[in-house]
């Protein structure tokens, strides 16, 4: 009986450390994007949310990771991928 009473001690503090990550970081991230030169096109997900300079929000929800892309006339489209990863805290 007390090896179950741990087994669960430690399910219960694994999953609250687990979901406690979103609380403390957050559901979002600010990311700021310039480009040299300025004025490029900013696309999250192939939305246009901006031109360079700017500061974005990216949900941090769902499971697949974020890809922006930069455009400007006169220049070969660049596009990155932002990898989520998993926070415990």
């Amino acid at each position: 009986m007390k090896i179950l009473l741990n087994i669960f001690t430690i399910f219960l503090i694994t999953i609250f450390g687990v979901s406690c990550a979103s609380l403390i970081s957050g559901t979002s991230q600010d990311i700021y994007i310039n480009s040299n030169p300025e004025g490029a096109t900013i696309y999250d997900g192939g939305l246009k949310v901006g031109k360079t300079p700017a500061t974005i929000t990216i949900r941090k929800s769902g499971l697949s990771d974020k890809e922006i892309s930069l455009s400007l006339e006169g220049y070969e489209r660049r596009t990155f991928i932002l990898r989520k990863s998993f926070d415990a805290v």
